[in-house]
C-alpha cells in the first residue's frame, strides 16, 4: 500500500508508473546536475490534456537554481500534490528529466526518469523511462547512460503511453 501511495504522491509526473508500466529507478542520475542546461521553457504552470484520466491535473515547474528545478504536481481527482527536484540531462539530443521526489525524513531517494519534447506551441510531451530493458541494476551514472544511449531508440525503454500537458497561460 505504501507503494502505491508514493506513486500517486507523483501522479501526474509518474502516472504512468501506475497505469503503463514499470519505471527505471535508480540510485544513479543520468547526468551530473551540477552542469545540468536550464530549459526556460519548462518554466511554468502545465496542465494535463491526455491521458483522459489525469485530465486537469497540474505540474507546475520553478528555477529552483542554476541548474535544477522543483517541480510540482496535482492529482485531478484527489488533489494530491507531489514535490521533486529535477535536472536536465541530454544525450543524442534527446531531453531526460533527472527527478527525485521531495519526502519529509528521508535522505536516500532514487531518480525517476523522463524523456521529454517541448513544442513550438507550448505542449510538453512526457514518457516514462522502462526498466524492462535493464540486463541489471546500474553501477554508476556512466553505466546507467550509456545503456539509455545503447537503447535511446528502442520504444520498449520508453513507457507504453505519454502524458501531454499545455502551458497555462495568463488570459
Amino acid at each position: 500500500m505504501d507503494n502505491v501511495r508514493h506513486y500517486c504522491r507523483l501522479a501526474v509526473i509518474l502516472v504512468s508508473c501506475v497505469l503503463f508500466g514499470c519505471p527505471l529507478q535508480s540510485k544513479f542520475p543520468l547526468g551530473d546536475s551540477n552542469n545540468a542546461p536550464m530549459d526556460e521553457r519548462l518554466l511554468g504552470v502545465w496542465i494535463i490534456e491526455e491521458p483522459e484520466e489525469l485530465k486537469n491535473g497540474k505540474l507546475s515547474i520553478f528555477s529552483f537554481n542554476e541548474t535544477e528545478y522543483y517541480m510540482e504536481s496535482q492529482e485531478p481527482k484527489s488533489g494530491e500534490t507531489g514535490r521533486s527536484r529535477a535536472f536536465i540531462t541530454i544525450i543524442d539530443n534527446v531531453i531526460f528529466l533527472n527527478f527525485q521526489e521531495i519526502e519529509h525524513g528521508s535522505s536516500e531517494r532514487d531518480y525517476g526518469f523522463l524523456k521529454i519534447s517541448v513544442s513550438s506551441s507550448n505542449v510538453l510531451r512526457i514518457w516514462s523511462l522502462e526498466d524492462g530493458l535493464l540486463p541489471r541494476k546500474p553501477t554508476s551514472t556512466e553505466d546507467l547512460s550509456s545503456f539509455v544511449r545503447d537503447n535511446i531508440n528502442n520504444p520498449k525503454l520508453y513507457g507504453k503511453e505519454r502524458i501531454t500537458l499545455k502551458k497555462q497561460t495568463n488570459q
